[in-house]
Order: structure tokens, then C-alpha cells, then sequence
């Protein structure tokens, strides 16, 4: 029985062929992740109050709506309510929370009457709300929950999520899915990636950062340095997230070096897709920083007006010879971000994962002692240079220094 105003409705006794089971290939239901069939997320709302389940909807539709490959899955009991009044109260709940053109998958479920029954539906659904007032039968069943309605969306779209006004598409989604693990909460053609899917790092902690620290990278940075008509290299630029940036603030080209083939892939997925510069004027390269040998690249395109070492001092041993390296090929600004301590320097095994942090050829590395890397910076070999403005400390443990060359 289908309702009124865009949403779809569905009505059948439980048994396996009440919601469509998973294709078997598809991962474990630790997270929801879209595959070939639909996935259907479970909830048991009141269908007798319309207020109530319009706040429902108003709540966890958007997780949903618009989707071809996502449906709602609602408990129903028909002997407490009619399929008719079920479905009525369900259109004009969905016309007050959603609006009447906004299309939603709903299919009702009639309520098991057994163990057996609760778990086969158990294994025709992907996830559910946990809502107040559950039924105990609901809460035990051995399926992802999820109440918080972000956290339910970044999970059902793959770790991709459209943005507001942007409808879903699967094909762009499924490509940025591809390229999981993201650092950073990318956005590419109306979509965002949710980031640290797939890695120990939360999206919350992940996207935190990256807001942090972008009053930093370029709020700062491009408050007292005017990249217009720079040429600028990002050392291991991941995606390139921070040199878009200087891109749309008007660098005139960006070369990074980036030691994990994935990130350089997600770079050009990122930069070609959002177009920050024209095609020529941006490139991406896989190196280790830390290898000289890999510097060719960077040796052949320079020198450049601008460099940007962020994030990469602390994660090698050898961090004075980067320095050094990338002062060589810079003949105005020297950007450093990095971890530091005011202790010897000792070598140590990389204590976080590889997603992000060291890459294999890495995993030994020191944490720069602060007094030695500010020496290092003033050395004649970095440039004649001097610190502009004073040493910006995001924590206890980090400093962001700018140097510049004398004539810059």
C-alpha cells in the first residue's frame, strides 16, 4: 500500500522475504556499507502518533531520503493499528517533516512473534535506531545501532555523505568510497568523505582537527603571506588539502610530493574534480621525503616561491636534511608545522598506524627537539633566513614557524 506524497510504503507478513537480504559478498554488518542490493535500516517508531513519527522522520530521514538504495524498515503491529491508518499517519508525518516532493523509502514490518522470527529479521537488515521504548527483543538483536543521526548517516553512505542541496549519487560516492581512508573531510561534486573510515582515527576527532587547524594552515598563514602568483610545493601533501586552499587563494601552481600512492590518488580525484587550478598548473607525485633520491621531481620543477612542510618532521629521523632540502628549493617562504619536544632526541618505533603517520620506509623516527630545529632554520644553508614573527604554538608540543629569506 503506497501512500500519498512521495513517500513509498510497503506492507507483508514477517518472514525471510520481508526485507531483501544482503548480497552474501557484502562485509560484515560491523558498518552498514552500501553493496548491490538495498539496505534497509530498521526502527520501531510510534505509527500511531503523527507528531511523534514526523519528529522521527524529521530526524533520521535525511539519512535516507532521496536514496535509491536505502529504505526505512518500520516495525507494525496490525493488531494494534491498522496497515491503513499506518500508512495515512505515515504520509502526513512525512509530508509535515520531509515535504510532500521529498521521495523516502518506507517499507512496515509486522512485528515477529517468536525468537525464530526476530532472528530471521535480523538477517535481512543492516542496521537500526535505537529509539526510547524499544522492545527488549529489538534492542538485543545483533545488528550496527545508531542513534545519533550524523553517525547513522556517514555509516549508511559508505563513509560518503551529499551535501546539503546535492542529490546522492552513488557512482561519485563509490568512487571516494574507493579511495578510503580520507584525512581530511573532503568535499568532491556535491558529496563529502567522511574521514578516517577504515583507519583507528574517528571521523569526529578528524574533522575536529582539520577545523583547528585550518585557522592555522590558512586563516594564518594566508594572513600574513600573500600566495598570489606563488609557485608552491606541498611536502607530503597527502590529498592536498591544505594547498587547495592556497590554490583558491590564488597560487599560480602547486607541486606535491606525497609518499602513500593512495593519497596522491585521492589528489587527483580531489583536484581535478574541484578544478583549483587549470590542468598543467597542479601535480602530484609519490616520493618519500625522507629519501633525497626521491626529491628529483621537486629538483626538476624548482625552485618555488612557497613550501609548505607540515605534519612530517616528527614521523622521520632524518628531519634537519628535509629542511635543508626543501630551504634549497624555496627562495621566499619556508612554512614548518611539526610535533617538537625540548628533550634529546631519541629513535623510536613509529607508535601510530601507517594510514597516516609514518610510511614503511619511516617507522623509525625521532620527535625534533624545538631549540635545534629553530637552529636549523636560521642556518646560512636555510637561506640567510630569519623566523617572521614570533613561533606560534598549537600545543604544548607543536610549533609553527614561517621563515623567510632576506630579500624576501
Amino acid at each position: 500500500t503506497a501512500p500519498a506524497s512521495g513517500a513509498s510504503s510497503t506492507d507483508a507478513p514477517n518472514s525471510p522475504n520481508t526485507i531483501t537480504p544482503r548480497a552474501s559478498e557484502q562485509p560484515a554488518r560491523s558498518t552498514p556499507t552500501a553493496g548491490p542490493d538495498r539496505l534497509h535500516v530498521l526502527a520501531a517508531p510510534n505509527l500511531a502518533d503523527v507528531e511523534a513519527l514526523a519528529a522521527f522522520l524529521a530526524t533520521y530521514g535525511p539519512a535516507v531520503q532521496q536514496r535509491d538504495d536505502l529504505g526505512l524498515a518500520l516495525l507494525h503491529d496490525p493488531s494494534k493499528l491498522t496497515t491503513e491508518q499506518a500508512v495515512r499517519n505515515l504520509a502526513q508525518a512525512h509530508a509535515q517533516a520531509l515535504g510532500s516532493a521529498t521521495h523516502i523509502e518506507i517499507g512496515l514490518v509486522h512485528v515477529p512473534s517468536d525468537a525464530q522470527g526476530w532472528n530471521e529479521l535480523a538477517q535481512h537488515v543492516d542496521a537500526r535506531i535505537r529509539l526510547a521504548g524499544d522492545p527488549r527483543e529489538l534492542v538485543a538483536l545483533d545488528v550496527p545501532e545508531f542513534h545519533e543521526p550524523a553517525v547513522l548517516a556517514e555509516a549508511l553512505c559508505g563513509g560518503v555523505v551529499n551535501l546539503e542541496g546535492s542529490k546522492f549519487d552513488p557512482q561519485v560516492a563509490q568512487r571516494v568510497a574507493s579511495l578510503h581512508p580520507w584525512f581530511y573531510p573532503v568535499e568532491i561534486a556535491g558529496h563529502r568523505a567522511v574521514p578516517g573510515i577504515g583507519s583507528p582515527c574517528s571521523p569526529q576527532w578528524l574533522t575536529s582537527r582539520t577545523e583547528h587547524r585550518m585557522r592555522m594552515l590558512v586563516d594564518g598563514v594566508l594572513g600574513e603571506i600573500d600566495v598570489r602568483g606563488k609557485k608552491v610545493l606541498d611536502l607530503a601533501s597527502n590529498c592536498g588539502f591544505w594547498s587547495s586552499a592556497w590554490a583558491l587563494a590564488g597560487a599560480d601552481s602547486v607541486l606535491g610530493i606525497e609518499g602513500r600512492a593512495r593519497h596522491v590518488e585521492q589528489a587527483e580525484l580531489y583536484w581535478s574534480t574541484n578544478q583549483f587550478l587549470p590542468d598543467g598548473k597542479w601535480r602530484f607525485v609519490q616520493g618519500d621525503v625522507a629519501n633525497a633520491a626521491d626529491w628529483k621531481p621537486v629538483r626538476d620543477a624548482g625552485p618555488f616561491d612557497v613550501t609548505l612542510c607540515a605534519g612530517i618532521l616528527y614521523h622521520v629521523k632524518n628531519w634537519d636534511e628535509i629542511l635543508r632540502w626543501a630551504a634549497v628549493q624555496t627562495t621566499e617562504t619556508l612554512i614548518v608545522d611539526t610535533r617538537v619536544q625540548d628533550g634529546d632526541e631519541e629513535l623510536i618505533d613509529e607508535p601510530g598506524d601507517l594510514h597516516f603517520n609514518a610510511i614503511e620506509s619511516t617507522r623509525r623516527k625521532v620527535v625534533p627537539n624545538r631549540a635545534r630545529l629553530l637552529a636549523v632554520l636560521e642556518e646560512p644553508s636555510a637561506s640567510t633566513a630569519r623566523c617572521h614573527g614570533p613561533v606560534r604554538r598549537r600545543s604544548a608540543s607543536t610549533t609553527t614557524t614561517t621563515t623567510r629569506r632576506d630579500n624576501a
